[in-house]
């Protein structure tokens, strides 16, 4: 399986990463939801777009 993280519509991230001949380049990493959390950023990616959401909550009251 392939994981990719895309930013205003543009590919930012993926895991795991493939090589020019195609071979997986670390393979010995499981896609475990830990590490494609840390990998990817999530939780800061998280903390910023409900901060977001926040704010806009707040100016429409």
């Amino acid at each position: 399986p392939t994981v990719i993280l895309f930013q205003d519509g543009k590919e930012v991230k993926r895991r795991p990463q493939i090589d020019v001949k195609g071979r997986v380049l670390d393979a010995q990493r499981l896609l475990t939801a830990d590490y494609l959390i840390d990998e990817f950023g999530l939780a800061e990616i998280y903390t910023r777009e409900a901060n977001k959401i926040k704010a806009n909550t707040k100016k429409e009251q």
